[in-house]
């Protein structure tokens, strides 16, 4: 659902002072998302309005021309039930289907809430656009935006297919694939954003059963929050508000006419040398947050950073295509704050002991093969973690569809 542009009742002068940030926070002040999962909600919008129109390192933006690199960010929200992921993305979400091209149609290629590999695959196949860039040259990109408001569904079947192709979704070069009901996928010049909803809970589970390798996921900024911002019960716009939301949607249409190559200033060149040069400050003694789950993250550090500049640089009015040492720092900082509490979204990873036998049980029923582990004797080998914890791991690999159940009382486990 997008948000219409409507005549707001009364001007208010005062708004012409706040940054684009700041206008949007004041929007969504009734909403209770954490703060940090409102801000990355905007830079998500813009990072998804951009498409694959501008880069950075490079003279073409074209597969094979180089290696530029695109703004698409992939995001996963993490916290509790209740904490707000799904109004924040929901928002965000919003922004980007207001924004209309000039045939009056949305502009943004938004995916339905993605459910399959398939289906992602052909969704992205029919987002094809065409820029003319010259006068007779033309330039062809695939590019959407994926908005999973529950990525645990998602992850369930074929996670592993899954994965592989969001790596190469990330990278935004090209994509080849053969189906077996779809026949073959063939695209060069992609570019996908994705923003993503989960528990912890659901991290914990992925993890240990090997549905995530950290390479996989060094590809997330992951956005932590405990608790809601605070409780509210109000609803509806203000004429404020309304006035807001107007301004929000013309600077939005701005960004996604815009294309071009991307620099950095001699301030944000001297800013990025002294991160990553020579001794890789960045992904080194400068990270904020030292826990051990983030070592991959912050192996990737230098392009999260890169690519939410390039979003920064078009998030309010800009002047030209040079990326401000300014702007370099304020996406330092923004990395920096948000990593401050990225470990807890994986924290359940190491405190819940059971997990560790997931693992353990899914080899004894696979060592058993077609001849499945009685349950007996399941219930005997990991007597050790109680019936209570057997129960866990067999309720998890059944509903995760590892392991089936036959028989009745003294049955067995099978592979599936």
């Amino acid at each position: 659902m997008s948000l219409p542009i409507l005549p707001a009742v009364h001007t208010h002068p005062e708004l012409s002072k706040l940054s684009f940030l700041e206008l949007w926070m004041l929007y969504l002040k009734d909403l209770e998302s954490s703060v940090m999962f409102q801000k990355w909600g905007y830079y998500n919008a813009i990072s998804n309005l951009l498409e694959r129109r501008v880069w950075i390192h490079g003279t073409s933006p074209r597969y094979g021309m180089g290696r530029p690199i695109m703004p698409n960010m992939f995001l996963l929200f993490v916290g509790k039930p209740a904490v707000g992921k799904g109004q924040a993305l929901g928002y965000s979400v919003r922004l980007c289907e207001s924004v209309l091209n000039a045939e009056g149609k949305r502009f943004l290629n938004c995916s339905p809430d993605a459910s399959t590999l398939a289906g992602m695959i052909k969704w992205l196949s029919e987002s094809k656009k065409t820029i003319d860039i010259g006068e007779k040259d033309k330039y062809d990109y695939h590019s959407t935006a994926f908005h999973v408001e529950e990525f645990g569904v998602l992850m369930t079947e074929g996670a592993r297919d899954l994965t592989n192709a969001l790596n190469q979704f990330y990278d935004a070069q090209r994509f080849r694939k053969v189906t077996a009901t779809q026949g073959r996928f063939d695209m060069d010049n992609i570019c996908v954003n994705m923003i993503a909803c989960c528990t912890p809970d659901f991290l914990k589970d992925a993890f240990n059963l090997g549905l995530f390798k950290q390479g996989f996921m060094s590809r997330f900024i992951v956005v932590f929050a405990a608790e809601p911002r605070a409780y509210i019960d109000s609803y509806g716009e203000t004429d404020e508000q309304v006035e807001i939301r107007n301004l929000l949607i013309a600077h939005a249409t701005k960004v996604s006419q815009v294309y071009g190559e991307l620099k950095f200033s001699e301030e944000a060149k001297k800013l990025r040398k002294e991160w990553i040069e020579p001794d890789g400050k960045l992904m080194n003694e400068g990270r904020v947050n030292k826990h051990h789950t983030l070592e991959h993250y912050y192996g990737r550090t230098r392009l999260h950073w890169f690519k939410l500049a390039m979003a920064m640089h078009f998030s309010e009015p800009w002047e030209d295509m040079v990326i401000t040492g300014e702007t370099m720092q304020k996406a330092l900082n923004l990395l920096n704050e948000t990593e401050q509490d990225m470990h807890s979204a994986f924290a359940l990873v190491d405190s819940v002991p059971i997990v560790e036998y997931y693992d353990k049980v899914l080899n004894s029923v696979m060592i058993c093969g077609g001849h499945g582990y009685p349950k007996s004797r399941l219930y005997s080998d990991y007597r050790h973690i109680g019936q209570k914890g057997i129960n866990e791991c067999i309720s998890f690999l059944t509903e995760a569809g590892r392991i089936s159940f036959h028989g009745g009382g003294g049955g067995k486990y099978l592979v599936r």
